[in-house]
């Protein structure tokens, strides 16, 4: 099967991270891959030599957003699935999906579009909002990650044309984390929390439910993995917090695992989401977890008061008080470490890349309802 994947970028993000594995282990499977990129230079996530990787800069510079990028992209775009005849098109995100359905539009090829968060709490342009409201209903399927997002989507649609798959959970690479620990200036806990530095993550909320922990936790760090628009917004905060000594934000990392691993709790603080990576790869790591009940995903994976502990969606009090209770209670933080590792035989890597497999192999013989995904 020769298949194209579409997104916008491939920068550092966690829907970039899944593509990158969707391709590499479609390309180990025996298919044809190739993967077009709208935005951008390179890839921040490691390829599989096989996976034909091109990048619309390439053949022309990035520009400012105008009239004319916007209809340069599908028509690059279209040039693309004219000149590689693929079986079918797997786009990522809602931009890129709206995007790929106006380049494949007046072409016989059967076109897939993933949601990697919730859209109900997810705004974009509203000239996109527009658009996928008009195109959505000409994919073949529409995938998203949880059972909420998919209730949503065939009401949304009125379509049974939604596909439910949940982002594999990977088993980390051994490491101690000797290295990462060895960053952090402290002779107690650390608790880590990790994603791109933007509004969506709540990190802000996270910081706020910190300063109330850290006074009688003063042996306690924070760390913050990511990078993006509202680290000069966060740096604020946590000098006038007077936080400074206590708070890392080191940037992007290439071994996520390594903090993980090398952490006592991981916190979640995300106002919406889709299927939280950083979340399962915490848990898969034997680390205890909290999050915020947001919408959606965390309660879909974290079984509260088993593997981690759920608090209501943006309360900053009890999203401190959990933290608290697991740094108070290190046993109980233990048991429930112990219990959040085992998300990966409910996540296996295998399995979900069997069922996109099957997915795109019904989109490509042209069936109507892309069972494969569906739970």
């Amino acid at each position: 099967m020769r298949i194209i994947l579409v997104i916008t970028a491939m920068g550092c993000g966690g829907a970039e991270r899944r593509l990158a594995w969707l391709g590499n282990q479609l390309s180990r499977r025996g298919h044809h891959v190739g993967l077009r990129v709208l935005d951008g230079s390179e890839s921040f996530f490691d390829l599989d030599q096989r996976v034909d990787t091109r990048f619309l800069a390439e053949d022309h510079p990035r520009e400012a957003f105008t009239l004319r990028r916007f209809t340069r992209r599908p028509a690059w775009l279209r040039q693309q699935i004219v000149a590689e005849r693929p079986d079918v098109v797997l786009s990522f995100i809602d931009v890129a999906n709206v995007i790929t359905l106006l380049a494949a539009r007046p072409l016989d090829v059967p076109v897939v579009v993933a949601e990697r968060v919730h859209p109900p709490a997810h705004r974009i342009p509203p000239h996109y909002a527009m658009l996928r409201r008009w195109f959505y209903p000409a994919a073949k399927g529409v995938v998203v990650q949880t059972e909420a997002t998919a209730r949503w989507a065939r009401r949304w649609l009125q379509s049974d044309r939604v596909a439910m798959i949940p982002n594999p959970v990977v088993p980390p690479p051994a490491s101690t984390g000797d290295v990462v620990r060895d960053r952090v200036p402290s002779d107690g806990g650390v608790m880590v929390a990790m994603g791109r530095l933007e509004l969506q993550k709540g990190f802000d909320l996270l910081l706020a439910a910190f300063a109330l922990v850290a006074d009688d936790h003063p042996e306690w760090r924070l760390v913050i993995l990511g990078e993006g628009p509202e680290r000069a917004a966060l740096e604020q905060v946590i000098h006038e917090s007077g936080l400074a000594e206590r708070v890392m934000l080191p940037g992007v990392s290439k071994t996520p695992e390594d903090w993980l691993r090398a952490c006592d709790l991981f916190v979640l603080s995300s106002r919406y989401e889709g299927f939280p990576n950083a979340l399962g790869e915490a848990m898969a790591c034997g680390v205890p977890v909290v999050s915020f009940d947001c919408p959606v995903g965390p309660g879909e994976i974290i079984t509260d008061g088993e593997d981690g502990l759920l608090v209501p969606a943006g309360d900053v009090s009890a999203l401190a008080a959990a933290m608290r209770r697991l740094i108070d209670d290190p046993d109980e933080a233990a048991r429930m470490a112990d219990r959040a590792a085992r998300v990966v035989e409910r996540y296996g890597e295998a399995a979900v890349a069997a069922r996109w497999e099957e997915l795109l192999l019904s989109a490509a013989m042209g069936w109507d309802d892309p069972g494969g995904g569906r739970a």
